[in-house]
């Protein structure tokens, strides 16, 4: 495996290329800025030094205790620039723009380009990477794939020995109905609302132990609690509606075993069943994921490295995003690390 090769070069002292990991602060709520943070995890733990930036310097920025993530300071980048090495910036699809006037960038999409913020044009000979290949197929004509299972899976789990409670069921309708004020159907009247952000949101191993419980799951959107249900056992319903094609992003490296899509109420025991005997291959499906993230995240390395290497520390990179001074002082400090 590349993490275990690159480990055992850590003694060679050679120059590695870093990277620059642009997110918003760590957030167990949001699959997306948790595969920005756990890249910058596997990076650091292949041998290439990386760290997690936003577009401006933050005393209070979030990171997960668990993990190998270090904030980007004016230590590092002093480094890197008197070594003359140059970063590799990650910009995820939220990114509005390039904030730091670095050389060598690449974007990395784990959303629709534009649904969330961000650009959604991008030049013929951009590399870009997706979380999965079916944002590659409506984003870009050059993309490479980096699907990274991010779910915690002694969290999410199934557990035979609980007994399903047939009148107990759970619906997830965040985006849909507080974003773009959609209407719930019928079907999910009945059941449970899973909530996220909110001050009485159920926490992650609480989420676990409903799924556990539930007969089914449905969700308006497309949202990591699909796979997380899956993990527990429980069948989900994919709700087809004007902002989801009832087709997962992860459809491509993950399949839709375990899932339906008819909201029609009489055959729902029927689908039920049917879902709970797919859910097997479903979860081996996600294990195979696991190790087909090794093979992704060794070519992500080679490519980045190779395009970085052929520039220097770029003159212009925007220091002053990073320090945790008074703007009045900063022209002093820029003096002298110039």
């Amino acid at each position: 495996m590349i993490i275990e090769q690159n480990l055992r070069d850590l003694l060679v002292h050679e120059n590695k290329n870093p990277y620059y990991i642009f997110s918003p602060q760590y957030s167990v709520q949001s699959a997306g800025i948790k595969v920005l943070h756990y890249l910058c995890h596997y990076l650091n733990l292949a041998g290439f030094p990386s760290f997690m930036v936003y577009k401006k310097f933050r005393p209070k920025y979030n990171l997960n205790p668990n993990i190998i993530s270090p904030p980007l300071d004016i230590n590092v980048i002093n480094c890197h620039k008197y070594n003359n090495i140059n970063p590799i910036v990650i910009y995820p699809d939220i990114a509005k723009k390039k904030y730091f006037g670095e050389t060598t960038f690449f974007t990395y999409l784990l959303n629709y380009p534009g649904l969330l913020g961000g650009s959604s044009n991008f030049e013929d000979s951009e590399n870009i990477f997706v979380y999965s290949k079916k944002i590659g197929q409506k984003s870009s004509k050059n993309f490479h794939v980096l699907f990274m299972p991010v779910i915690n899976t002694q969290v999410f789990y199934e557990d035979k020995k609980i007994v399903r409670d047939n009148n107990l069921s759970y619906f997830y309708a965040s985006k849909y109905r507080y974003f773009h004020k959609g209407e719930v159907l019928d079907i999910t009247n009945k059941s449970i609302e899973i909530t996220r952000n909110l001050p009485d949101s159920p926490t992650q191993k609480q989420i676990a132990d409903c799924l556990r419980k539930s007969n089914f799951f449905a969700t308006y959107e497309d949202t990591s609690l699909i796979t997380e249900s899956i993990l527990c056992g429980c069948p989900v319903m994919l709700i087809k509606n004007n902002y989801f094609d009832g087709i997962p992003l992860a459809y491509h490296e993950l399949g839709i075993e375990g899932c339906f899509s008819d909201t029609n109420i009489k055959n729902l025991e029927k689908n039920i069943l049917k879902s709970k005997l797919e859910i097997p291959l479903a979860i081996e499906k996600y294990k195979a994921s696991i190790n087909n993230f090794n093979t992704d995240l060794e070519n992500f390395i080679n490519i980045t490295q190779k395009e970085a290497s052929k520039h220097e520390f770029p003159k212009n990179f925007a220091i002053e995003n990073f320090l945790p001074f008074p703007q009045k002082e900063f022209y002093q400090i820029k003096k002298f690390i110039n």
